[in-house]
């Protein structure tokens, strides 16, 4: 039989086929085992009607033992180690038994007790590993023949099985409304007989196959003679289970060191009644572990086979007996190290939601759970519904739909209802449905009402949420088909679902609530949760809401800072706060056990288990608690595995979802307005040199599809704080105004002077004339304005999260800020004091917070004086959109740091400013750093967070309507602007290396271009030649800038609006003001050039300087005929390329020289006074 067995297990196309002698061998310890305790498997009512059933042939264990070893088929040759070994087994246990019991020579239903144990072997090691066990009962009964008994019905297996299996489970302690269906009657049932006989066990399956249920059942129930009297469970060992909680951080030596404490429980104990249980709890995920924790097993799980050198050290360590056993040995000594090595090897049990490898799951039983079908589920569901007291018409109006409702699952979870992105089947588990039950009836009852539609919606928008392509509500209509109800159900509005989760404290007899999955987008459900005191119960003060926010730190992704966020999570457990979880992927496997809600009771006390790996410790769990995880969509559906999923009752919060209608009524004028904002006019950029159209996200940074109801709730509740505000009393057109507003702030520059050539250009002028009183050209415009502005006192703090294109702060440009801002005190008792730290340089997120709080309490201790002392934190990052959630985290634990210094209400002397400036790269389709916080948190975009030098360029907002030529048009030297005096000279000190680079010598070495650069500073440098050729030369440049503009026909003549509209240039050149500054130059140096190659012909430039040996009257004539425009001619007409009409890429410098000679001149212009004498005369 067990050879016809390993056949079929060997023809199998999945990972059954991977048998070995270990199943053999474990066959028959089974099945020997099970005869002996044969007794114990029977239920009272059969035992008395199996004594009159005829007694078995065989009087006794030996003589059947031998008629099944001399009675065997003939295999072929690869069965014969098989048959072997049964011949070993056989020989050993024959000589293990003494006197038979004489109750065990009988029939249980037909079948003598050797075929029976048999069976019962062959589905613990063979049949609970296969999906499609029919098949196998059927291969099976055909190789029972004589002398075992004959089998002719397969379904006899399954019947008989899940007979023995619910003997067992009958004796278990259960809650009143655990469902004893085929899933949890197996597991117990495996678990029971593995760890009395210390056999390895993987159970594996999917979230909800009872599980972690039959772990909790077996380790409080197995309690050997302590047992309730007349239990059979008295006649077993009691146990004790060593859990440990497998993650990514798990590692071999945790997985030794719990193998370790449970072989020192056993032996202390020194009974055979008792055996500790190792425990791996979700034990598939230490598989992604790098560190492959798990490669440990394959000694482990060996009988005292300790192959590897940490298991022998181990060993050593706890003196137990070794290895090798000599051959030559003495029946007590050969009974003591038998007795010695049961005393070593513990029990163990993996649970994970998918197989190992062949390698460990060969090394003990496995048992796989697959999907159920439908009767089992109605089996399971009424399991669930079955209550002491009578059924009413409640409990009627559920029991007769329970099977459309696992229909409506069935059809769910099916490839039927398989979304695009396939996320539907492993979303939902049964952990759902059975939650979808228990609600239903606590519902019905808590209402008075029998089941209807609206009673249905509510449970399943709470069970089944979190999918946005799937309607899982259409979906249980379609099938269950009920009434609407005439009486008004729960509230099923998304806020109203989380409402009726967090109000309900209640543990009836179905169970409580689960705790909460909020799927959203920019941590928008942290910001819902905290700004929404109604949803909370009337006990719960929102500001004792503790929220943990994982650090994003690089040396905080280890075990450690696991450990103290779960001792954060301990703390609120036991006082009863509720906490909001976010950023913590790398903990929540440690909370299975709590999310499981499967607790354990004492003295009117609940308690679970909290911890991770070994490091584990019962927990009391208040009543009051509540656990919310607030996580990402996009990370739940690509980061957290399925078991974690389908523990939490899963809802889809953002701001688009909680806004009232009229709230979504201005977030669609917003969105319209932001698409308008960002559209080019395709009748207003005709002749334009443009890339085409810009995106919402390159206008506004950090835009996404939830930022315009982000704004709208914000605005609602600042305006608006009475959540009860009827919305015809809301004044749509002043919360409109002020949500463009913030948006606005987030808006580049070139994208407001856009606004010209979009679909709002009628609006243009007053979005630019508001842009720019927002005060968003510098940080150091931005940070006077803000310092302007606060209060006095750490609660009025300033919170401010700026995003830019620039480069970051240096420490020289955070002096100079500081020193500009300085000088706005007008007492010697105003100070203003700026630290600028960067997130890089942090390790972890305790280093960040000594610094925070360095910077909030440094001066707590000083007394408060006259005068206000103003603080500012810059907190710089780089690549804002790779560090987004490093960024995240050190926002929230400055808020808390600020939070804590309100609660202490103490008073400092000092203003508190506080700007995270986030670096990002321009894209050419926007961004995907999220950027509004909203709360606290002011949003703004500063093109160049640098100090402005208004010497070289003025102001963006005093260019609009300027035109370049207007910028050197002066009789001056400079040019006043409302911030200062702009100087020409330092820009056409930076135009003179391009233009002489653009210069072309026809002949002459290069030589000549340094000597080009050097004299032309000199000309603008010296004292003695400043005051005359800087002015003749603005003036001709002035000149050739106005020829050149008025050469351009048509409207679209704005330099500044072509500079926004070419999107190119602007990214090439990281911010905007770079952009306009390089297009000024651009726009200067061609001419420039021309005017350098007139004014070097024949070395002319040389002429201009003074010399010695140059007469004062040549170095004058030559600045005269230089201003005299009569003399010197030169109009943009003759310098442009006559194809393309646009100056000349190359300037040619001319030389009058005789057959090709380089000719230098010492008369100044003496070309032009030879051409006009020349044309005199002729």
């Amino acid at each position: 039989v067990l050879a016809g067995a390993q056949n079929y297990m060997r023809e199998r196309k999945d990972e059954c086929s991977f048998v070995s002698l270990r199943d053999v061998e474990r066959a028959m310890r089974v099945m020997l085992w099970f005869y002996s305790n044969i007794r114990h498997f029977e239920p009272k009512q059969e035992i008395s009607m199996q004594k009159n059933i005829p007694v078995s042939p065989f009087m006794d264990i030996d003589e059947q033992i031998d008629f099944l070893y001399y009675f065997r088929e003939d295999y072929s040759n690869n069965d014969l180690i098989e048959n072997s070994l049964l011949e070993e087994n056989f020989s050993s246990c024959s000589s293990s038994h003494e006197t038979p019991d004489p109750y065990l020579r009988s029939f249980i239903h037909g079948i003598d007790y050797i075929s029976y144990s048999l069976i019962i072997s062959l589905s613990i090691c063979y049949r609970a590993r296969l999906q499609e066990r029919d098949v196998f009962d059927k291969s099976m009964i055909h190789l029972f023949r004589y002398p075992l008994t004959q089998i002719d019905d397969y379904t006899v297996i399954h019947a008989e099985v899940n007979r023995r299996q619910q003997v067992i489970l009958n004796e278990m302690i259960l809650r009143p409304n655990i469902a004893k269906n085929a899933a949890l009657r197996e597991n117990v049932f495996m678990m029971f007989v593995c760890i009395e006989l210390k056999i390895p066990l993987f159970v594996i399956g999917k979230p909800g196959s009872s599980k972690s249920l039959a772990k909790s059942i077996i380790s409080n129930s197995m309690q050997g003679n302590r047992c309730p009297d007349g239990s059979i469970l008295q006649n077993f060992k009691q146990i004790q289970i060593m859990s440990y909680q497998c993650s990514q951080l798990s590692t071999a030596d945790g997985i030794i060191g719990v193998f370790k404490s449970c072989r020192t429980l056993q032996r202390k104990t020194g009974s055979n009644k008792f055996t500790a249980c190792v425990v791996l709890d979700e034990v598939g995920l230490a598989e992604d572990s790098p560190l492959l924790p798990l490669k440990v097993l394959h000694p482990l799980l060996e009988d005292n086979d300790y192959g590897s050198d940490e298991i022998e050290k181990v060993v050593e360590q706890d003196e137990i007996v070794p290895k090798h056993i000599p051959d030559v040995m003495t029946e007590e000594e050969k009974s003591k190290a038998e007795s010695d090595d049961m005393m070593n090897r513990v029990a163990f049990i993996g649970i994970s939601n998918w197989s190992l490898d062949p390698a460990k799951m060969n090394r003990g039983i496995m048992v796989a759970r697959g999907d159920p079908d439908i009767d089992e589920l109605v089996a399971s569901a009424k399991g669930i519904c079955e209550s002491k007291v009578d059924k009413g018409p409640i409990q009627k109006s559920i029991d007769k739909r329970i099977e459309l409702l696992a229909r409506a699952y069935y059809e769910l979870t099916s490839n039927k209802a398989h979304s695009k992105k396939g996320e539907t089947r492993d979303y939902f588990g049964l952990r759902d449905f059975y939650s979808l039950v228990k609600m239903l009836v606590f519902i019905c009852y808590e209402y008075g009402a029998v089941l209807n539609r609206s009673i249905l919606h509510h449970a399943v928008k709470r069970n089944f949420g979190g999918v946005s392509d799937v309607d899982p509500v259409k979906i249980f209509d379609h099938v269950v088909k009920l009434p609407i109800g005439s009486k008004k159900g729960p509230d099923s509005s998304p806020l109203g679902l989380i409402k009726a989760n967090l109000m309900n404290l209640t543990r009836s007899f179905h169970g409580e609530t689960r705790y909460l999955l909020l799927l959203t987008e920019n941590y928008a459900a942290l910001n819902i949760l905290l700004r929404s005191p109604d949803m909370w119960p009337t006990h719960q003060d929102i500001r004792d809401i503790r929220v943990i926010f994982g650090s994003s730190f690089p040396s905080d992704q280890h075990y450690s800072a696991v450990c103290r966020n779960i001792n954060r999570i301990k703390v609120c457990m036991e006082s009863g706060k509720t906490i909001i979880l976010l950023n913590l992927e790398n903990l929540y496997e440690s909370l299975y056990d709590a999310l499981n809600q499967y607790y354990m009771e004492m003295n009117n006390q609940r308690y679970v288990d909290l911890g991770l790996g070994t490091h584990r410790m019962k927990c009391r769990v208040h009543n009051n608690f509540k656990l919310i995880v607030v996580a990402d969509t996009e990370t739940v559906r690509e980061r957290f595995p399925t078991p974690l999923i389908n523990r939490l009752e899963k809802h889809f919060l953002t701001m688009s979802t909680v806004l009232t209608e009229v709230g979504v009524v201005i977030s669609k004028q917003l969105v319209d307005w932001a698409n308008k904002f960002s559209t080019l006019d395709k009748n207003r950029i005709f002749g334009f040199q443009t890339r085409g159209n810009f995106t919402v996200g390159d206008c506004f940074i950090g835009f996404h599809d939830d930022t315009p109801p982000s704004i709208v709730f914000h605005v609602m509740k600042e305006m608006y704080p009475d959540d009860s505000t009827p919305d015809t009393e809301v004044d749509t057109a002043a919360v409109l105004e002020r949500c463009q507003t913030l948006l606005l702030r987030m808006a580049t520059t070139d994208a407001v002077l856009r606004v010209k050539n979009s679909l709002l250009s009628l609006q243009s002028g007053d979005i630019i004339a508001e842009y720019f009183k927002l005060h968003l050209s510098s940080l150091e415009e931005y940070l006077r304005h803000v310092l302007s502005s606060i209060s006095n006192d750490v609660t009025g703090s300033h919170l401010t999260l700026a995003t830019t294109h620039s480069r970051l702060l240096t420490d020289r440009d955070v002096d100079q800020l500081r020193h500009r801002l300085s000088t706005d005190t007008e007492t010697e008792t105003d100070r203003i004091e700026i630290t600028s730290l960067s997130l890089q340089q942090f390790q972890t997120e305790l280093q960040y917070t000594r610094e925070i709080q360095r910077f909030l309490r440094g001066d707590a201790s000083i007394e408060r004086r006259e005068g206000s002392h103003k603080k500012i934190l810059l907190i710089q990052c780089e690549r804002g959109a790779d560090n987004a959630k490093l960024i995240a985290c050190a926002r929230h634990k400055t808020v808390d740091e600020l939070k804590d210094l309100r609660e202490e209400k103490r008073e400092f002397n000092f203003e508190v400013c506080l700007v995270f400036l986030i670096q990002l790269s321009r894209e050419v389709h926007g961004s995907k750093f999220v950027s509004f916080c909203g709360g606290a948190w002011n949003t703004v975009h500063i093109d160049d967070i640098r100090s402005l030098d208004y010497t070289e360029m003025p102001p963006i907002s005093e260019l609009i309507g300027k035109k370049v030529h207007e910028l050197l048009e002066q009789n001056e030297m400079e040019r006043e602007f409302s911030t200062g005096t702009v100087s020409s000279k330092s820009r056409l000190k930076h135009c003179i290396q391009p233009a002489v680079s653009k210069l072309e010598d026809q002949y002459g070495s290069g030589d000549r271009i340094f000597d080009r650069i050097r004299d032309f500073n000199l000309l603008l440098t010296e004292e003695n030649y400043t005051s005359n050729f800087f002015s003749t030369l603005c003036t001709r440049l002035t000149n050739l800038l106005k020829e050149q503009y008025e050469s351009y026909d048509g409207p679209n003549n704005d330099w500044l609006l072509q500079t926004a509209n070419c999107g190119e240039d602007i990214q090439s050149s990281g911010t905007f003001r770079k952009a306009i500054n390089l297009r000024i130059n651009n726009t200067i140096t061609p001419l420039l050039a021309e005017l350098i190659a007139c004014l070097d012909r024949n070395g002319n430039l040389e002429l201009a300087l003074y010399n010695e040996e140059v007469p004062e009257c040549l170095f004058n004539l030559w600045q005269d005929i230089f201003r005299d425009e009569r003399l010197l001619v030169l109009q943009y007409r003759d310098i442009v390329s006559p194809l393309t009409l646009l100056p000349r890429r190359r300037v040619p410098v001319l030389s009058d020289g005789a057959g090709g000679q380089y000719f230098k001149a010492h008369f100044p212009f003496s070309w032009m006074i030879n051409q006009s004498t020349s044309q005199i005369l002729s």
